[in-house]
Parts: structure tokens; C-alpha cells; sequence
């Protein structure tokens, strides 16, 4: 029982610390209107020469596809890791919250610490497809989030750039690192409870890295190879609401790893794309250095064992889905592991240069969002589910803070991009694994051959659990913002997508 209590006061702790942080919201200073230092640099990019392997012959897949075309791809990685100083991005309380608020208005950091040093770069890394009538740009960063703010910035600084690419067509993924850079959202419930004050020299080196990143793509866009396969991962992850609902267990994951191959017309490398679900946190909250973590590890290993391959990492629905193993001997292993998988799973992967790329996105207003303190909020002691417990009885008993845009954004974009027969479902925050799971249903009940949940990409809406799971309580039902039925709200948004694609 006394292990049982601990866990209670720690929850009470947590909610406590998340009402304060909203009541004092309003009083903090706007450290990001009197910086007066310049903005760092962007940063630089990255290349590596390449051996010429014999094309894999193919033909194009039958059927289903009403337009193909020759694709053409350009892959480009920036380095955008900010000044040493600049407060780390995800964790928000530990060793990584000040006792007391720094207001020194030169510093990067107020609430939050500032970072001790440089672990392994934090990286943007772009795709851009073309098949001579649809253009769309991915892009991969090393961040927690992204938002609406970010990728409109990246998409005007693009654009002065003469890059022809429509807002609809820019699909900016974060590969929800714990230990990239902070201070990159306006929003207050990110300012307060995970990123930092906003601070503008650091936002614009950072969209200006990611615009760099797309533009070089654009420009490196040349005669393309395609394919895609499905693999799986056991053992390195787990589900971390095993002890909250009574559905799952720890082995409740979504194992399956998407991996997509991009060669150039001569057969060598040019971009690897996988998709798997998990918590990029090897690193915690007593890690001070900037790191891509899981991510970062698993993209070397692949980017050594394919030379001249460019890492691309796409999240899953990793909402409820933790590493089994963390520190630096987790990130390792993790990496090697995975890392293995996806360079396995590339050999058995067809390419074709005949592709179709097609692309749908929508925007969807989900209203003010919120805060629930009640009983779907407590831990779960031992069998008593207190969330489940009032559930049953048809009430959930509790305080609802309510908030506007100004701490959090309301309105979302919702896409699927379709190479052939596979298609990239974006999701705008963090779905857990049975959301996840179920828009992957529904690619298949539409046809696709593959269909896979790209998490965290072009909005941060924070977590996304079921109905269900949302009365089960626990932390990821306490930040499902917009309500009970967010999930069902947000497969709606996703199967209306996946529907724009099918031909």
C-alpha cells in the first residue's frame, strides 16, 4: 500500500503543478519582446557520396492506380541545433525546472533550465516527391512538436524562395524528441508546462534551418526510384497505460515498421522512410544535452549500413507506447535494433520509377480546448479505476478549465499523402495505439495495401486516447484536450483523408 500512496501523491503533485501553471500563466513576463541578441545562424547541410547498385526491375502495381507518372525526389538534412543555453523541449519538471524563474531578459530560459551541451545534432531533414502533376514536401524534425505557427513560417520562407509548394503540400512530421530545442511555441500551455517562453531569434533560426532543408531538397529533385514494405519490431517497446486500463498490458504495442525506399534512376540510395510507434525519451528529464535520442540513433545506424541514404523517421501512434530500455545503453540498443530491421526490410523491397503521389488534407476546428481535473484524471490504486469506477455510473464528477487559442490551438490540419498503393495517414498530436490501430483498419477496409498513422505532423493537439481509454484516466486521458470524444473526432478527420486518395 505505501507504494500505492506514493504513486497517488505523485498525481496529485502533477495536477496540482499543471492548475498552478495555468493560474499564473497570465502573470508571466513576455521575455520574447526585449532579447536583444541576434538570431544564431542556420545551420549546415549535410551530404555523403554514394555507390551505384543495378536498378531492381519492376513493374507498375495493377489496378487501383489511375494516373502514374516518372517520380522525382529530392532529399536534403540541415543541421538546426540551437545555441547551448537554449532550454530543452518536452520534459518540464526534474532536474529541467528552475526552483525560481529566471526574468533575465537576455537569457534563453525562464522556467525551464538551460541546456548543458550537444548530445548528437538536431536535425530537418526533407523530402520532396513529385510525379510531373502533385508536389508535396515531408519533413522530419528532431522536436517535440510542431504547430501551425512553425509550419507557416517555414512554408513564407520557402515560398520568397521561389519554391512552388502549396500549404496543403508542406506535411512537417516532429519526431517528438524530449530533448530537442524549447521556446518555439507561442502557445501558453506549451510556454508553462514544456517548452519555455517563446523566444523569436530562436524560432526563426529554426524555421529557417527547416525552410533551408526544403529548399535544398527542391532543388536536389531528380529522376526517382520507388518502393515500400511492412516489417515488425518486438521487445524494444511497451505500453505504459497497462497499469491504468484494464484492456491492456504492457505488450499491447503496435509492432509493425513501415519503411519506404527511395533510390535514384541509377539504383543508389537516396532516402530510407520508416514509421514506428514509440516515446523517443532513452533520454529524461536529468539530460541537459541537446539529442534526436531514439531517433538519432536509429537513423545512423541506417545512414551507415546504406550509404548515401538519407534517415527519414515518421512517428506512429505513439501515444501510449514508452522504450523498454532508456539511458545511453537503451538509445543504443534501440538503435542497433531498429536500425537492423529497416536496413533487412530494404532488400526485400521492389522499386519503381512509375509513381502516383496524391495528397489530401483538410482543416478541422475542434474548438477550445481543456483541461479535466476529475475523476478520470486519478491514478489508478491497485484494481480501483476510479475514471472507470463514476464511468460505469454514467458521470464523471470533476473541474473543467477551459482554454482558448492563446494556450493552445484549436484549429488542425488532417491529411494522407498516397505514393501507389501505400498511404501516409497524418494525425495533428499524439494518438495512442488503439486510434492508431483503427485508422489503419480503415486503410485497409478503402483498399490501401498499406496504410500507416504519421503522428505529431503539422499540429500539436497533445494526446488523443478513445472514448474508452479516456474514462480508464491516467496522464494521456488528463491531456486529451478537447474531450471524451476527441479520438472518435480524430478518426473521422483521418478516414475523410484516406478517402481523398483512394483513385
Amino acid at each position: 500500500m505505501e507504494l500505492l500512496d506514493i504513486r497517488a501523491v505523485l498525481w496529485i503533485r502533477r495536477l496540482w503543478i499543471m492548475v498552478a501553471l495555468v493560474l499564473v500563466g497570465a502573470c508571466a513576463p513576455d521575455k520574447r519582446r526585449i532579447h536583444l541578441v541576434e538570431a544564431p545562424a542556420a545551420g549546415t547541410a549535410t551530404a555523403a557520396s554514394t555507390p551505384t547498385p543495378t536498378p531492381t526491375p519492376t513493374t507498375p502495381p495493377p489496378g487501383f492506380i489511375t494516373r502514374l507518372g516518372p517520380l522525382m525526389a529530392g532529399v536534403a538534412a540541415v543541421d538546426i541545433t540551437p545555441p547551448v543555453g537554449v532550454p530543452l523541449g518536452g520534459f518540464g519538471g526534474g532536474a529541467r525546472r528552475l526552483g525560481l524563474p529566471d526574468f533575465n531578459p537576455f537569457n534563453y530560459h525562464t522556467f525551464l533550465a538551460p541546456s548543458t551541451g550537444v548530445r548528437d545534432p538536431i536535425m530537418a531533414k526533407a523530402l520532396m516527391l513529385s510525379d510531373g502533376v502533385d508536389k508535396v514536401c515531408l519533413v522530419s524534425l528532431d522536436a517535440v512538436a510542431t504547430s501551425a505557427m512553425t509550419v507557416g513560417e517555414v512554408l513564407a520562407k520557402v515560398q520568397q524562395a521561389g519554391v512552388a509548394l502549396a500549404r496543403d503540400r508542406l506535411l512537417v512530421s516532429a519526431s517528438h524528441t524530449h530533448s530537442g530545442p524549447g521556446t518555439l511555441s507561442e502557445k501558453r500551455a506549451w510556454e508553462l508546462i514544456a517548452m519555455d517562453l517563446f523566444q523569436r531569434r530562436v524560432f526563426d533560426a529554426a524555421t529557417s534551418g527547416i525552410a533551408r532543408a526544403v529548399i535544398e531538397a527542391d532543388l536536389n529533385m531528380g529522376p526517382a526510384r520507388f518502393g515500400s514494405t511492412s516489417t515488425s519490431q518486438i521487445g524494444l517497446t511497451k505500453n505504459r497505460r497497462a497499469n491504468e486500463s484494464p484492456k491492456l498490458d504492457e505488450d499491447s504495442i503496435d509492432p509493425e515498421v513501415g519503411v519506404l525506399r527511395f533510390d535514384r534512376a541509377d539504383g543508389s540510395p537516396l532516402a530510407v522512410v520508416y514509421n514506428y510507434a514509440v516515446h523517443p525519451i532513452a533520454y529524461g528529464a536529468s539530460d541537459m544535452e541537446f539529442s534526436a535520442d531514439l531517433v538519432g540513433s536509429t537513423s545512423r545506424v541506417i545512414e551507415q549500413r546504406v550509404p548515401g541514404a538519407t534517415a527519414i523517421f515518421v512517428n506512429g501512434a505513439e501515444g501510449d507506447i514508452s522504450p523498454r530500455q532508456k539511458g545511453v545503453a537503451g538509445a543504443t540498443l534501440f538503435g542497433d535494433t531498429l536500425g537492423r530491421t529497416v536496413v533487412d526490410a530494404l532488400a526485400t523491397i521492389t522499386t519503381t520509377d512509375q509513381v502516383e503521389v496524391e495528397i489530401h488534407s483538410h482543416e478541422v476546428d475542434f474548438g477550445k480546448g481543456q483541461i479535466f481535473l476529475g475523476a478520470s484524471a486519478l491514478p489508478t490504486l491497485g484494481p480501483l479505476n476510479f475514471g472507470a469506477l463514476f464511468g460505469a455510473l454514467g458521470f464523471q464528477p470533476g473541474l473543467t478549465l477551459p482554454l482558448d487559442d492563446t494556450w493552445v490551438e484549436t484549429r488542425f490540419w488532417f491529411g494522407a499523402l498516397r505514393l501507389n498503393r501505400t498511404v501516409l495517414a497524418t494525425v495533428p498530436g499524439e494518438p495512442i495505439r488503439d486510434l492508431g490501430l483503427s485508422i489503419k483498419d480503415e486503410g485497409r477496409r478503402l483498399g490501401f495495401d498499406r496504410t500507416w498513422c504519421a503522428a505529431l505532423t503539422n499540429g500539436h493537439m497533445a494526446y488523443i486516447t478513445t472514448p474508452e481509454e479516456f474514462r480508464y484516466g491516467g496522464y494521456e486521458a488528463l491531456a486529451t484536450m478537447y474531450g471524451a470524444d476527441t479520438g472518435a473526432r480524430v478518426f473521422d478527420a483521418a478516414a475523410k483523408a484516406l478517402a481523398g486518395v483512394k483513385p
